[in-house]
């Protein structure tokens, strides 16, 4: 069983491959082991934060 810390590695090294929903798993795991866990908090929304700033840029579509 992973602990809270081991959760956010995995989310950090997750993040930084770019795979960001596996990322906030990784981040819901350790809240749920952890619920007063800033770092698991914080790691969430940076990636929240990302899908966002993604979504936005793929749905924009360019004027002629």
């Amino acid at each position: 069983m992973k602990t809270a810390k081991q959760w956010i590695g995995e989310a950090t090294l997750s993040y930084k491959r770019g795979k960001y929903f596996q990322a906030i798993d990784a981040c819901g795991q350790a809240i749920t082991l952890e619920p007063q866990n800033a770092m698991a908090y914080n790691w969430r929304g940076i990636t929240n934060v990302n899908c966002m700033s993604i979504s936005k840029r793929s749905l924009t579509i360019p004027r002629p």
